[in-house]
């Protein structure tokens, strides 16, 4: 006896459901632990970049990355709670990527708690948020054995470089031992007492933050402009506007490049840096000649010009000038991608530069050798003299002329150079002669000196120092109540690129750079742009009105006679009654237009909530339905 048709389809349906289940249950099983990920977001900014990926399979053993943040607090500021949710997540891919090397912990330090203590033990302290917010924790804390680095505050502000942050972080304790950097400078870059030639001496400076913040990563020794060698466990010599050395410590930097050396190089024809540092009297510019490094450069295949300064008409600078009027000043130039070798590592995410008073190279490079360069000028460019740029761009345009092609501004050699002193070091055939002379016979051999590099050498030449000063890439800004530096471009990140890479750290140079993490609204902020035009138009009008009525407050002053200069006269009561009555219809308007940017967002929230809310459920619902009704015309 046959089964009825229903039950047939009844059995039918539960046993392909039971295979279904069955086949769903498999292949959770097997693909359990397999990791699919898949970011969608605009700069992939959940993506780890090749350089941290590099330095997680590079390490020998467990870091742990310890996140203090006090998120149990209610009034923590829901920006702030949602950055640390980023910082968070971007921990999370750190710990996939690391496959055991790399363990993830979080602590909320609540008041007299042990994370609370371990918070202090390692300096990440609370900070107040604004002038009654609580005291908030947000630091990060990378252990390794008895390794150990921190990040006191992780500011929101630099969300860029987060991940930069935090793979240094790991790099520091899997790797103690720090490259050692020689440092060649004739200013202060590490701070200390100005040197004056008259009066009293200042009070010691604070040392440029490019320098200061080396410490942290770099072993960093000084070195004395009358050096003669460089010491071998130096990795990388930086010189700083280097002025007037002699041949032996030439002769020193030379054998350091041919032995395999790596040089930085900051020459400067107009350092203003170097103006303020001698402190000129009656605020005459300083009239000193500009930085090179002498007979090293013609060796190298360069060509350098240290008394003049380039001028870039497409790259001009605001300024204020002498009569504080803003002036264009083409010798200050403000670099953009487009100056940048979007080619080459160290530049191709570099999108802003400053360099006041930068000079230029030309680069023939001899045979063995490689250049490139990294930070070049537009076709609206040339060289002015820099003592006519010293005192402001107002004459520069009047006698300049544009020569047409691009200059370099930074460039990069690499490979085995050929010695500046073919004749061995300076001095030292007087010094055997005077030995042979004096007829000693156990003095030790001098050693030899290099024709020819024996090894691969890299020297990289920039044509500016006060890229580095911190008045040019640095402003002070407040942070929960503690003064912070925040740059302001990307001359630090150019800088320690450039370090990072020719000290052998080429892996984090290549992941300075990222996507913000906050996705802002793009069409409420075009709102709030077109509304704060609007506001500031009439801001500058309302100004304007009252500027005008104080003259004229003036001028009915001025008419009246002595004695009677507290006493408003009817005509100074009416225009005082005027203003009032212009200001109150200007307050009048700024509210309306602060009312219809509240309405129009408000407006675009109801759209979007109800796309949301409405709109995706309905189209699926509509999807469903139309492919219904396709199934059963099909039939």
């Amino acid at each position: 006896m046959s089964q009825p048709r229903g039950n047939r389809l009844f059995g039918s349906s539960l046993i392909a459901f039971v295979v279904v289940a069955v086949i769903v249950a498999a292949v959770n099983v097997l693909l359990g632990g397999a990791v699919w990920r898949l970011d969608l977001t605009q700069d992939r900014i959940y993506t780890l970049s090749d350089g941290t990926k590099d330095v997680l399979k590079g390490l020998d053993g467990p870091v742990t990355l310890k996140l203090f943040f006090n998120g149990s607090d209610p009034q923590v500021p829901p920006a702030l709670r949602t950055f640390a949710r980023s910082v968070e997540d971007l921990l999370r891919e750190y710990e996939i990527g690391g496959k055991g090397n790399i363990l993830v912990e979080k602590h909320d330090p609540q008041p007299d708690s042990d994370a609370a203590d371990w918070a202090r033990r390692y300096g990440v302290e609370s900070q107040p948020v604004g002038m009654f917010g609580p005291d908030v924790a947000l630091g990060l804390v990378a252990v390794k054995g008895g390794a150990e680095a921190v990040i006191p505050f992780v500011n929101p502000d630099e969300g860029e470089r987060l991940e930069y942050d935090v793979t240094k972080l790991v790099t520091r304790v899997a790797s103690p031992k720090k490259p050692v950097v020689g440092l060649l400078s004739s200013l202060p870059v590490m701070g200390g007492a100005p040197q004056m030639p008259f009066g009293p001496q200042q009070p010691p400076q604070r040392g440029w933050y490019a320098f200061t913040d080396l410490e942290k990563d770099f072993e960093v020794r000084q070195l004395n402009e009358s050096l003669d060698s460089v010491d071998k466990e130096i990795d990388v010599v930086i010189a700083v506007h280097p002025k007037n050395l002699s041949d032996e410590a030439l002769y020193a930097l030379d054998q350091f490049v041919l032995r395999g050396g790596r040089l930085l190089a900051f020459l400067d024809p107009m350092c203003l840096a170097d103006q303020q540092a001698q402190n000129p009297m009656m605020g005459m510019p300083n009239m000193g000649g500009g930085s090179t490094l002498g007979r090293l450069l013609p060796a190298w295949g360069v060509t350098y010009e240290s008394e003049r300064v380039m001028a870039d008409l497409e790259a001009v600078t605001p300024t204020r000038g002498r009569d504080n009027r803003v002036v264009e000043n083409p010798t200050w130039l403000s670099l953009r991608p487009g100056n940048m070798n979007a080619g080459d590592r160290l530049t191709a995410k570099i999108e802003t530069v400053l360099m006041p008073g930068s000079g230029v190279f030309k680069v023939e490079p001899p045979a063995g050798v490689k250049s490139a360069a990294l930070m070049q000028t537009s076709e609206a460019s040339g060289l002015v003299d820099a003592m006519t740029a010293k005192f402001g761009p107002e004459g520069l345009r009047r006698d300049f002329k544009a020569g047409m092609r691009r200059e370099a501004l930074a460039v990069r050699l690499d490979g085995k150079f050929k010695t500046a002193f073919p004749d061995g070091k300076p001095g030292a055939a007087a010094e055997t002669n005077a030995t042979a002379a004096a007829g000693a016979t156990n003095a030790p051999a001098a050693t030899a000196s290099l024709k020819e590099g024996n090894g691969e050498g890299r020297v990289v030449l920039v044509g500016d120092v006060d890229m580095l000063f911190d008045p040019f890439c640095l402003r002070e800004v407040r942070v929960f109540g503690q003064t912070a530096y925040a740059p302001f471009n990307d001359n630090l990140t150019f800088f320690y690129g450039v370090i990072e890479d020719i000290s052998g750290s080429a892996k984090l140079s290549q992941i300075r750079s990222r996507g913000r993490m906050d996705r802002p609204f793009d069409v409420v902020v075009d709102l709030l742009r077109d509304a704060q035009e609007q506001y500031m138009q009439q801001e500058n009008e309302l100004q304007a009105k009252l500027e005008q009525t104080q003259q004229r407050l003036g001028e009915l002053q001025a008419e009246k006679g002595k004695g009677q200069e507290m006493v408003l006269s009817p005509e100074q009561k009416a225009e005082i009654e005027r203003f009032r009555q212009q200001e109150l219809e200007t307050q009048q308007q700024l509210k309306q237009v602060r009312k219809s940017l509240r309405a129009d967002i408000e407006r675009l929230g109801a759209v979007v909530k109800a796309v949301n809310i409405l709109g995706v459920p309905l189209l699926i619902g509509v999807a469903g339905i139309g492919f219904g009704v396709w199934r059963r015309n099909r039939r």
